[in-house]
């Protein structure tokens, strides 16, 4: 039989949870506030860290002695997409969005996929921002429907940041129909 452990409230610092040393497998979702780890273990065993992401789930075992990882779910991708209707004003705020849990895009957004419908006439980035601070960008080349994404380095999301697109400026007057998709993990 396995037992499911959820760990909620607020730690100071890294905890410990201590299973007896029964042979049993547990669900461990570590759902804590504070930002530390938890570690799973026996009174006198080896244990497993449980990171401090909502999100983080792990699978153990106790062997008798100690407490083994079997699986992790602390990772799994999240993946916005979007499709932009029509044209826009050049400065314009032209996709938002509000993040419920911590995603992080690699550099560069790689992976990341855009199209347009109707091409840009001339070259047109889209400003990428978090939280009203320009952190990466969009671009559709001079008659292409495919986007090229730029940014510098991974970057985190937290929850209640925001992710927007704001057009270039002054704005092509063609560029219109846009779908995106960025590439991310939780």
């Amino acid at each position: 039989m396995q037992e499911m452990l959820r760990l909620t409230g607020t730690l100071a610092a890294d905890a410990e949870v201590v299973v007896p040393d029964n042979r049993k497998p547990y669900f461990v979702h570590n759902s804590t506030a504070g930002g530390f780890a938890v570690t799973v273990r026996t009174a006198a065993g080896v244990g497993v860290s449980v990171g401090s992401s909502p999100d983080n789930t792990a699978v153990v075992y106790c062997d008798g002695t100690d407490v083994l990882a079997i699986s992790s779910i602390v990772a799994g991708p999240y993946d916005p997409a979007m499709f932009i209707p029509g044209t826009h004003a050049g400065g314009a705020l032209i996709a938002q969005i509000v993040f419920p849990r911590t995603v992080t895009f690699p550099a560069g957004f790689a992976g990341s996929q855009g199209y347009a419908l109707v091409p840009a006439t001339a070259s047109t980035t889209l400003d990428v921002q978090q939280n009203a601070v320009n952190v990466g960008s969009i671009t559709f080349g001079a008659g292409s429907g495919t986007a090229t994404f730029s940014l510098a380095a991974d970057t985190t999301f937290a929850p209640g940041d925001r992710l927007a697109l704001v057009n270039q400026d002054p704005a092509d007057a063609t560029l219109a129909d846009l779908s995106l998709t960025l590439k991310g993990t939780r």
